[in-house]
């Protein structure tokens, strides 16, 4: 089987961590560990690490965001920077698709790796550059 290529957007992040009632954290976790046991590559955007900070943040918790930033340091997840490059391809796709700047900067590091977006936010749901997944339909395409 191929190795897969994920890009982890925030909203699946945050629900891992904060145990979100309504997702389902299994499949997220066995997809994190999919990465952790080097069986797929996983990463994140840059800006990823921004949305994280001003959440827990935002709630008075700094040291959550460092624990998720260091959670996700130990899953073997590499962050992409955002240079110029990505800069140039994030505003192309800000410029097709309405969706905020931290949207097209995670789907512009989704194209850069060619690696599938994985997310449970529905604004990617017309993106037609990449594969755009659920983590339960990820690991379902795994079998």
């Amino acid at each position: 089987m191929e190795r897969a290529s994920l890009v982890i957007d925030t909203n699946i992040i945050l629900a891992f961590l904060n145990e979100e009632k309504g997702r389902d954290l299994d499949s997220i976790e066995k997809t994190f560990n999919q990465i952790r046991n080097n069986i797929c590559s996983g990463f994140i955007a840059s800006i990823t690490i921004a949305e994280i900070f001003k959440f827990y943040f935002g709630l008075n918790f700094p040291r959550r965001a460092a624990e998720a930033l260091e959670f996700l340091k130990e899953a073997g997840i590499t962050i992409v920077s955002l240079d110029e490059d990505l800069s140039q391809k994030t505003g192309i796709l800000k410029s097709k698709y309405k969706m905020s700047y931290a949207d097209c900067i995670i789907l512009a590091t989704a194209i850069e790796t060619n690696s599938s977006l994985i997310t449970y936010d529905p604004d990617f749901s017309n993106i037609t550059e990449i594969e755009i997944l659920k983590p339960e339909e990820f690991l379902k395409k795994r079998k």
